[in-house]
């Protein structure tokens, strides 16, 4: 379960090989536009409130803003579905969105990647699938800024009775950082937040010629951001729609921006005033990984030919030990040797810090693996474009991956003292339908299938945070602020160092008064994307 907001604080370290753009979402930091104009002459422009007054008001901004979203309207229903094309990591997609009051389900298919991504009013979590069909329920940033970002297309946020999910309030707009965090002359700032505890808040700037929202900003996991919103159109001016007596009106375009680059599109091909569904299409299937705490619960696969099957792409050869080979190297980084597409291209780095699959431009060109799409990635040497690459197998001990996709990047200089220079990262697309063991000093490594593995009663299990497909885990450590758990990720490719602080955390936590020991020389904190795989700065060390 999520952990409780006043339990943790999520300012903690952030080292991770994470997509900037989440599911539909997504998963950075400016987006400079201009406010959308939404043109009266047209017919399928929606009817607007009252003017902006010199003096704004929230009780008198969001007034307008349900009329012009025509959701004080009780004529027309607060359900509704909107489909399209689009590019989601630079992928072409087919994409739906359906909706019924505070519950929603954005599906988008392409080629070769596709999500789901749902929330079930009345329900705290918010489960995602991805392209593998692996579901599991989304957890703290990646949580909130899922519903924010759903809500504010579907025009929840701004509803009536949407009163006891969001907390709304006037921005300060000049206050803010970046030209595109002021409101143009037109526009007017609401921010929003989650009740009970929120910690994202999203600002939503609204045209008040028209009353309608152009573009939202929100900082999730250390990156902005950034949606618009355009050309606002009416349900009753596309094929099939509803009459335009009862019609809402939606955007003709959807947009959002990473944080150094990345776009994904969302154009509406047609819309109609109900979503097509009933209420149970919204329910998760079943139990879901972040439901519970402590280990696995050994299930019977006989006891029921009909449960919800969670293992992805991912098989068990039941043949097969758990344990898996691996090479040591001089950075403490441990190796292994995994099989693509039958072939051993050399040593592959083992992360838990990973969000997937990496493998360099050399080795995916000697296995001819296709190449696709666009992704950016963050890791310690900051944010890199990188390529999209298939195989058809990944064989790691008793594990195999069909049709595994790779992010192509250079991993050269991340890791010293290997026996040949290393060809990838394993990642999360490995441990999700497993269970990982890694021993003191990085052996031994094993993977278990959590069907029939029976854990031993010596293990102690704490609570696991997935976050961008990272594991992270709430810890003490002395001098935490008001004493209370800070978040850490568990980062297995880190290499060589105990524990990292982000800059921000050591300046927000006033940590090098608090540190014990003393401060050694600077090191080089190696990571993907920097030059020759190191990162740009140092790292000041402590014992």
């Amino acid at each position: 379960p999520r952990a409780p907001p006043a339990a943790i604080d999520r300012r903690a370290p952030k080292f991770s090989f994470a997509p900037t753009t989440r599911s539909g979402r997504g998963r950075a930091p400016r987006l400079v536009v201009a406010a959308v104009v939404v043109p009266r002459k047209s017919e399928d422009a929606p009817k607007g409130g009252e003017r902006a007054s010199s003096s704004l008001k929230l009780d008198d901004v969001m007034r307008n803003v349900r009329a012009s979203l025509r959701l004080d309207d009780r004529g027309v229903a607060s359900t509704g579905m909107t489909w399209g094309e689009g590019v989601f990591l630079g992928d072409p997609v087919r994409w739906a969105l359906r909706h019924d009051a505070g519950s929603f389900t954005e599906e988008a298919v392409g080629p070769d990647l596709s999500y789901v991504s749902t929330h079930c009013a009345g329900a705290d979590e918010v489960w995602e699938t991805d392209h593998t069909g692996y579901t599991q329920v989304v957890q703290l940033d990646d949580h909130e800024a899922s519903l924010l970002a759903a809500w504010a297309r579907t025009g929840w946020w701004a509803h009536p009775a949407a009163e006891h999910d969001v907390e709304l309030e006037l921005g300060a707009g000049a206050a803010a950082d970046g030209d595109d965090a002021r409101p143009a002359p037109h526009e007017c700032e609401v921010t929003i937040r989650l009740r009970a505890g929120g910690l994202i808040v999203a600002s939503m700037y609204v045209d008040t010629r028209e009353w309608l929202p152009t573009r939202m900003r929100m900082r999730v996991c250390g990156d902005d951001e950034s949606w618009s919103y355009e050309d606002w159109k009416n349900v009753g001016a596309t094929r099939g729609g509803a009459s335009g007596d009862n019609a809402k009106p939606y955007p003709a375009l959807t947009t959002l921006k990473g944080a150094a680059g990345g776009t994904q599109t969302f154009r509406t091909d047609g819309a109609r005033a109900n979503s097509g569904v009933g209420p149970g299409y919204y329910r998760r299937p079943g139990t879901l990984p972040g439901d519970a705490l402590g280990g696995p619960e050994r299930v019977d696969p006989g006891a029921n030919p009909n449960r919800f099957d969670n293992a992805g792409s991912v098989r068990f050869d039941a043949r097969k030990r758990p344990e898996v080979n691996i090479e040591e190297a001089q950075s403490s980084h441990v190796l292994v040797r995994p099989l693509i597409d039958g072939v051993d291209v050399g040593p592959f780095i083992l992360d838990t810090g990973a969000s997937g699959l990496v493998i360099s431009g050399a080795a995916a060109e000697r296995l001819n693996l296709r190449s696709f799409g666009e992704v950016w990635v963050s890791g310690v040497a900051g944010k890199v474009p990188c390529n999209f690459r298939r195989g058809k197998t990944l064989e790691l001990g008793p594990i195999t991956i069909d049709a595994p996709v790779f992010m192509e990047m250079s991993v050269g200089g991340i890791v010293s003292g290997s026996s040949e220079p290393v060809a990838g990262i394993v990642g999360f697309d490995v441990f999700k339908s497993a269970v990982l063991e890694v021993g003191p000093g990085g052996h031994p490594v094993r993977l278990y299938d959590p069907n029939v593995f029976v854990p031993p009663v010596t293990w102690d299990w704490k609570p696991l945070l997935m976050v961008s497909n990272v594991p992270h885990v709430a810890a003490d450590f002395a001098g935490a602020p008001r004493g209370k758990p800070q978040i850490f990720m568990i980062d297995s490719g880190a290499g060589g160092a105990d524990c990292i602080f982000h800059a921000r955390a050591v300046r927000d936590m006033n940590l090098e008064k608090l540190l014990p020991g003393t401060k050694r020389a600077s090191s080089r904190v190696r990571g993907v994307g920097g030059s020759g795989g190191e990162s740009s700065g140092a790292t000041r060390a402590y014992r």
